[in-house]
């Protein structure tokens, strides 16, 4: 069936054609494929009311092992494991002006015990920038509050009382706390 004639728009960067479907007609789950005369048949996609359930399980899983300061062991962690990590912070005093990147003018000689944030590029750096990711997890839960809940995920603190989705914000978080 028909539900609605493709917009198409000319991509202007390589000449293409794009074609854009408006699907707010298709209300029953199912399989589905788009086939346009003269082009061919798309792949199947699925409409229903979890269909990035998985993609958001693997990625908050993905966030989890990347925890900074908790060892990466079974059951939670399997291919790449590893003992506690990265829980002392060695501040330093800095400066910075418009014409060189900052540096460091005195490393202090006391370290900090801190743990929380998340690995990141391979140099296991916690930056600002990385706040994006509870940001981000946030907004998702402000607008699905009611989708999350304790348990769903793959993570050690399920069973807490708390939508495992604020256990990996308060993660995130926990190193700016500690610090």
């Amino acid at each position: 069936k028909v539900y609605s004639d493709p917009t198409v728009y000319e991509w202007q960067l390589t000449g293409e054609s794009v074609y854009q479907f408006d699907f707010s007609a298709l209300t029953n789950v199912g399989r589905y494929y788009v086939r346009v005369p003269g082009l061919g048949r798309s792949p199947e996609f699925v409409i229903n009311d979890d269909v990035y359930w998985h993609v958001f399980t693997n990625v908050a899983h993905a966030f989890y092992l990347q925890r900074c300061g908790i060892a990466m062991q079974p059951p939670y962690a399997s291919i790449f494991t590893h003992g506690v990590c990265h829980t002392q912070a060695m501040p330093l005093t800095t400066s910075s002006n418009i014409d060189t990147f900052i540096k460091a003018d005195t490393v202090l000689t006391n370290t900090l015990s801190v743990r929380g944030g998340y690995h990141d590029a391979g140099d296991y750096d916690r930056r600002l920038y990385h706040l994006e990711i509870a940001r981000r997890m946030l907004d998702t839960y402000a607008m699905l509050s009611n989708r999350f809940t304790d348990g769903q995920l793959f993570l050690p603190d399920a069973g807490n009382g708390v939508p495992d989705i604020l256990d990996e914000v308060a993660w995130g978080l926990r190193v700016w706390f500690e610090l």
